[in-house]
């Protein structure tokens, strides 16, 4: 193998190999295939307009993407393949949304040429008039799901900012403090949790119009199932028990969070998994896992 970038693997594709991802539409009654992006860039899943004229995406097409982590939000007619840049280049935007009037456009990002160690935000963009703002910069809280274990591989679809039917406000995922949870936040950047707990909220999907919600959810001790919940009072019904069987033959131990000062009187989060069949009073070795910090 020869290497010529300095991007040459990645944890879900493993080693490219020249090839990149592009956008095409594929007609579903002929089977035709037409691509709609070129070039040797990386390009996001798309997302139509409610028109269906125009498709919006995300991609580094800079002259060195592999040293320039941004990531501009575009826009491409699907009747003539004209193109539209709307950001800058100086963020890393990704999941474009549109406003069920196809006005403006949510997105996830930061106005920032730093790719890792940045909150995600919600920003919505005005495709009239090009005006940009963030919706959540009072809050500290990352937009999007970044909680890690062991239970499930990265890499499952988001699908961003999903809008009310009035277009005055939006659904999306959020993580804090080592969970993920379902927010709801309004153009005037009120914030409502929605869904919560100590769980990780991996996926979610709602009728049209936003009465119900399915959840893709897993935890310490559960690999994943769907839950359907009822947005206007919150009950969850379990749906499905897909490791259940497995579950009933093993034995496993629940994390306990643990909260103590650090440097700087820094409060660290942390947590404690006791050994299978743990005794209070004896005496077991410990393992001590450091993830992220400096």
């Amino acid at each position: 193998m020869v290497v010529e970038r300095l991007k040459y693997k990645s944890d879900d594709l493993g080693f490219p190999e020249g090839k990149t991802q592009q956008l095409a539409i594929f007609d579903v009654v002929t089977g035709e295939i037409s691509p709609l992006t070129h070039g040797d860039y990386d390009h996001s899943v798309g997302n139509w307009s409610p028109d269906g004229q125009w498709i919006a995406f995300t991609a580094n097409r800079a002259d060195e993407p592999d040293i320039t982590p941004v990531s501009d939000l575009y826009l491409i007619s699907v009747k003539d393949r004209e193109w539209k840049k709307l950001t800058d280049g100086t963020g890393v935007f990704s999941q474009p949304t549109w406003s069920p009037d196809g006005n403006k456009i949510a997105m996830v990002g930061s106005p920032t040429d730093r790719f890792y160690g940045v909150q995600k935000k919600i920003w919505v963009h005005d495709v009239e008039t090009g005006e940009q703002r963030c919706l959540t910069d009072k809050w500290d809280i990352h937009f999007s799901d970044v909680v890690l274990g062991d239970m499930r591989s990265p890499g499952h679809p988001l699908p961003g900012a999903l809008w009310t039917p009035d277009g005055e406000g939006m659904y999306a995922i959020a993580s804090e403090n080592g969970n993920s949870s379902l927010y709801l936040i309004t153009l005037g950047g009120e914030l409502t949790s929605v869904v919560a707990g100590e769980r990780h909220l991996f996926g979610v999907t709602m009728d049209s119009q936003r009465q119900s919600a399915v959840l893709a959810v897993s935890d310490p001790v559960q690999p994943g199932d769907l839950f359907f919940v009822s947005l206007a009072n919150q009950e969850e019904r379990k749906i499905t028990s897909v490791n259940q069987e497995l579950l009933e033959e093993l034995e496993l131990s629940a994390p306990e969070e643990i909260r103590y000062e650090g440097p700087d009187s820094w409060t660290i989060q942390g947590w404690l998994m006791k050994p299978v069949g743990y005794q209070c009073g004896e005496k077991y070795p410990m393992i001590l896992q450091i993830h992220g910090g400096p």
